[in-house]
């Protein structure tokens, strides 16, 4: 197993593993974005468009329930995108909260590419979570693994005072 780092999010209270080679790019209260440093010999290293990136959103409300958390897969999956292909989707229990899994591929305009995307909706209390991975389509191979850890590893801490 690669040597994995640990996160610490004090605004979101997630703390999850990625491995060496990721860095928390930039942090919020509702927002925590993560990116990978993956270079191509013709790209500029200060340029972080197109390295994979995760990024982990909670959307508080007390009214939060496990419709909401069906409606945000859905509306994820439905939206309109070039060349999509649901690869797969699944219900699953994440740091013993109900969660939905798609993984998709499709054209990605901010990539300017074919990629791949990781994406999970939990449900924590009152709490909707999105775990987006993304990452160009010719690197799924060596992240969709990295991602699918990394969610594995999530843990929703002290989140009563999280919101």
């Amino acid at each position: 197993m690669a040597d994995v780092l640990h996160f610490f999010s004090h605004q979101t209270h997630v703390s999850l593993e990625l491995p060496v080679g990721w860095e928390e790019f930039s942090e919020d209260a509702h927002n925590v974005v993560y990116y990978y440093e993956i270079y191509d010999e013709d790209e500029d290293e200060d340029d972080f468009s197109k390295n994979p990136r995760l990024i982990i959103q909670l959307f508080p409300s007390p009214s939060t329930n496990i419709d909401n958390l069906r409606q945000a897969s859905e509306s994820v999956v439905t939206v309109p995108r070039k060349n999509f292909e649901l690869i797969s989707h699944q219900e699953e229990i994440i740091d013993q909260y109900p969660g939905l899994t798609d993984v998709f591929r499709y054209f990605d305009e901010d990539f300017g590419a074919l990629a791949v995307r990781y994406q999970s909706f939990i449900l924590v209390d009152n709490v909707l979570f999105s775990f987006a991975g993304a990452c160009l389509a010719q690197h799924e191979d060596e992240l969709l693994p990295m991602f699918r850890n990394a969610l594995e590893s999530i843990r929703f801490i002290f989140m009563t005072q999280a919101v």
